[in-house]
């Protein structure tokens, strides 16, 4: 097989990235104990970043049944070809993207109840099990297409196996704390160009739409960052690593971040209020509130930190004119309510007109926000993505001129304009961090950390980069 050809021939470079489960294995032989067939010595070049794993396998496996049952995983990419089988080691694990070009067996219920998925395996014959595929979603790239059994998702037939040529040489700019913009000619394919895999010091980060011009957002800030790049068809089929593109990067600049912000709750006291560091505004707390210094942690239906009304938070000027603004906070879910929602930030206590302001919230499957009009109109901007309890996010919204932008852990994920004469409220509403007042079942079960606020600015793609700072965020 020609992958194994390759990585042979580059004893010391990983061919196999698992995401999301780096806290649960953290070294070679915790991860050989879900492998069915190797040792630890089988596994070299083993890396960790407490979220992210890359490591080289030399030899076939098979993983062991529920290693990865209903797991925060969202990446197992096996360019090494060396997997066989996945019995039914990753039932549940919604957002995953699992691309094996040797893998022959999927286990009775191995890709069940995947939501949004992205399935590439070409060499399974056999989906017709009634649980293999069962109540999954998104895309499934195969070369013997009609062989699935309750698959909600899109089939794609693999009708040409030819990779793509891997780029050439690569022009950097535009080079900041933790972003870069990649610019490099179209290397020859013979199928269409579809989508960019980005690997970052020899781990795998994330796949992006195919473009010549690539902003590359959160790359860890650090001074000799190594990035490459494997292009993708449009039948996933992978090109060869591109050279080491070296970026170097200055340090975050938490000051420059820090311009324009009117209130901040980094939420690290253990007694008294939640204090803001910016305008003295500070919060009090009522119902089942624990904190540890890092987050506060609400237990209860009733838990909620309340901020008074003040100006800063109406996002209009002197003059009734809107502003720029921005709104962010971190949190971890660990479960939901019975309505599987939760507020974040708001300034809704109560629903009614010249009260109510915004919200930032989760709904059943969905992050959205909505701000309300002088006229008691709302506007939305909305991204669907299902969460996984006791992973950390960081979320947000910003305007800039006549547009809100939606983002999720430094990416932006949805834009929405906002309309001509579209003024926003200048209400009376406090505002209430995990939980909302107006309603039941609105809290969050979970914790949050480090919230923001600013006034007069909207945070560029570069600012939220700068912000996640590589998975670590960082105090203003």
């Amino acid at each position: 097989m020609a992958y194994k050809s390759i990585i042979r021939r580059r004893e010391l470079k990983p061919n196999t990235f698992i995401n999301g489960v780096g806290s649960t294995y953290t070294t070679a032989a915790q991860l050989a104990a879900i492998m069915t067939g190797i040792n630890p010595a089988d596994i070299r070049v083993f890396k960790n970043d407490g979220n992210r794993i890359s490591c080289l396998i030399l030899k076939d496996y098979v993983l062991v049944q529920n290693s990865f049952l209903n797991s925060s995983i969202f990446t197992f990419l096996d360019y090494g070809a060396f997997l066989l089988d996945t019995t039914n080691a990753l039932q549940g694990s919604n957002n995953l993207f699992f691309h094996s070009k040797s893998v022959t067996e999927i286990g009775s219920v191995g890709l069940r109840r995947i939501l949004k998925g992205t399935f590439y395996i070409p060499e399974v014959k056999d989906l017709t099990g009634t649980n293999k595929l069962k109540d999954s979603t998104g895309n499934l790239y195969t070369k013997h297409p009609n062989q699935t059994t309750n698959f909600l998702g899109t089939e794609i037939s693999i009708l040409d196996e030819t990779p793509p040529d891997r780029i050439g040489a690569t022009t950097v700019s535009n080079t900041g704390a933790t972003f870069a913009t990649l610019s490099f000619s179209d290397p020859a394919s013979t199928n269409t160009l579809t989508y960019i895999l980005v690997f970052i010091n020899d781990l795998f980060f994330s796949f992006y739409p195919y473009s010549n011009t690539l902003l590359l957002l959160n790359i860890p800030s650090d001074n000799n960052n190594k990035v490459q790049l494997v292009m993708a068809d449009e039948f996933f089929n992978l090109s060869l690593f591109s050279q080491k593109i070296i970026t170097i990067n200055p340090a975050v600049n938490p000051t420059a971040l820090a311009v324009d912000a009117v209130a901040n709750y980094p939420f690290n006291e253990t007694t008294g209020d939640a204090i803001d560091t910016i305008n003295g505004e500070d919060g009090t707390i009522s119902g089942s509130v624990s904190r540890d210094g890092e987050y506060y942690t609400y237990a209860g239906d009733n838990a909620v930190v309340e901020v008074p009304n003040n100006a800063n938070l109406n996002f209009v000027d002197g003059n009734g004119a809107n502003v720029d603004f921005t709104i962010k906070t971190e949190f971890i879910a660990t479960a939901f309510n019975s309505q599987n929602r939760f507020w974040l930030v708001s300034r809704i206590k109560q629903n009614v007109s010249g009260v109510r302001a915004w919200q930032l919230v989760y709904l059943a499957g969905r992050f959205s926000f909505n701000i309300v009009s002088d006229n008691n109109v709302d506007l939305f901007i909305q991204f669907s993505v299902d969460i996984n309890f006791n992973k950390e996010y960081m979320v947000g919204v910003s305007k800039i001129g006549s547009n809100l932008f939606l983002n999720l852990n430094g990416e932006q994920v949805a834009t929405a304009p906002v309309p001509n004469g579209f003024v926003f409220v200048n209400a009376t509403s406090p505002m209430q961090l995990g939980n909302a007042s107006f309603a039941a079942d609105l809290n969050l079960i979970g914790k949050q950390k480090r919230t923001v606020i600013l006034k007069g600015r909207g945070y560029t793609e570069q600012d939220w980069s700068d912000i996640y700072n590589g998975n670590n965020g960082i105090n203003l």
